[in-house]
């Protein structure tokens, strides 16, 4: 890995385009606000970065099967389409991710598996599931449903920040960065202090540039992931504390 001439993460620029995209709830109260359903555009940000979330929930939590699983989670995304959900958005529900979940349960007590499979899709592009497989590892039987939704929306929001910021830094022709944090999250599964030595033996780098490039692009990160989880609570509802629940002390 390559040293920076300069450091690139003083001007804290990566991660903050002004064209992040519009998610979560901003979808729904705009579209709402305008009288008709979210843009398919939106929508289908929302099931790329959402539906193993969904789908691992619905696995686990009412054992459906691979295929009926995919099926409650189109008809999901096909009822939103349509503000089927609005009503919950206009009573100011605090996280998204609680709205999904209820739709979701909801959806599974009151459906019919010919009259769903005949509406999926219903006037929807139908979002491309049907390569989706089962998660794995698979979930056990035991594994507790919210706990694993929880996880997933986690995993679902942190490949979401890394995209983000290694485009980023991309643009800024530093890839390298992008790189590191990555090697430190999911791939140097040691202690601390040797984990930065590991990564600095890895990379050409010192020990005290890999403490250096992580507290930095750390902080970017986490800039990155607080816009992402912003945009999925509402109200009162504490950011902080959403961050707290999902990620702990790790962002």
């Amino acid at each position: 890995m390559a040293r920076a001439a300069n450091d690139p993460t003083d001007d804290g620029q990566a991660g903050r385009s002004s064209d992040f995209p519009s998610t979560h709830w901003s979808i729904l109260t705009r579209a709402r606000d305008f009288g008709s359903g979210p843009p398919q555009e939106a929508l289908g940000r929302l099931a790329e970065m959402y539906w193993r979330p969904m789908f691992s929930y619905l696995r686990a939590r009412w054992k459906l099967s691979d295929e009926d699983a995919k099926d409650v989670t189109q008809d999901f995304f096909v009822k939103l389409s349509q503000g089927e959900f609005f009503g919950s958005v206009r009573e100011g529900a605090g996280r998204f991710r609680t709205l999904v979940k209820t739709c979701l349960d909801n959806l599974v007590r009151n459906r019919h598996k010919s009259d769903t499979r005949r509406k999926r899709g219903g006037g929807m592009k139908p979002l491309s599931l049907d390569d989706a497989s089962v998660p794995e590892p698979l979930m056990p039987a035991s594994d507790d449903p919210d706990d694993l939704f929880r996880r997933e929306w986690r995993r679902a929001i942190l490949a979401r920040g890394f995209g983000i910021l290694e485009e980023a830094l991309k643009q800024e022709g530093l890839p390298h960065y992008a790189e590191l944090l990555r090697q430190y999250y999911f791939e140097v599964p040691s202690s601390e202090e040797a984990r930065y030595e590991e990564l600095a033996k890895r990379n050409g780098l010192t020990v005290g540039d890999v403490r250096n490039y992580l507290a930095r692009g750390r902080r970017r990160l986490r800039e990155t992931i607080l816009m992402i989880v912003r945009e999925s609570v509402t109200g009162s509802e504490s950011l902080e504390a959403e961050m707290m629940e999902l990620f702990g002390d790790v962002m």
